[in-house]
């Protein structure tokens, strides 16, 4: 669901959300027949059921996280690609980027800036870039929002 709009991000939200679920719903009914269980006389017979019933959960929590370790599932989820790009330097990179970028927008001397395209673009955190031309209405409101002539982004280099 990162950064797109369209038909992917929506099955991927239906599916996630359908992976939670289900478990809430599984767990729920566990908890359910245990509630019965325990409400009613104990006896060994019921005793037996409702540690089979407990042992039940932690199959099913055992089985889910096999399921997402061995898959390599994990390796796709957002907080996975999250932790890559920041210890592989990438969001560092392009934070310094953009850091630059704020000294010459917010530079007074500065009346008309051409910046540079991004290097580094993280598909978690970058969303795009402004336009390449001065006259386009998304650089005239960026430039009007920071007190300049004009902006644009350079991409003929």
């Amino acid at each position: 669901t990162m950064n797109s709009t369209g038909p992917g991000r929506a099955v991927a939200i239906v599916y996630y959300t359908f992976l939670l679920i289900s478990f809430a719903v599984f767990f729920y009914w566990l908890g359910f027949i245990v509630r019965k269980l325990q409400m009613r006389q104990n006896t060994p017979e019921k005793i037996a059921v409702l540690g089979k019933l407990k042992i039940a959960r932690y199959v099913a929590m055992t089985v889910l996280l096999a399921v997402i370790l061995f898959t390599g599932v994990w390796q796709e989820t957002s907080a996975a690609k999250a932790i890559r790009m920041l210890t592989n330097g990438e969001a560092a990179a392009y934070a310094a980027e953009y850091e630059e970028r704020l000294l010459l927008l917010n530079n007074p001397e500065i009346t008309d800036v051409v910046l540079m395209p991004f290097i580094h673009q993280p598909a978690m955190i970058y969303t795009g870039d402004l336009p390449g031309d001065p006259e386009d209405p998304t650089s005239k409101k960026t430039a009007q929002y920071f007190g300049k002539n004009s902006i644009y982004v350079d991409y003929s280099n």
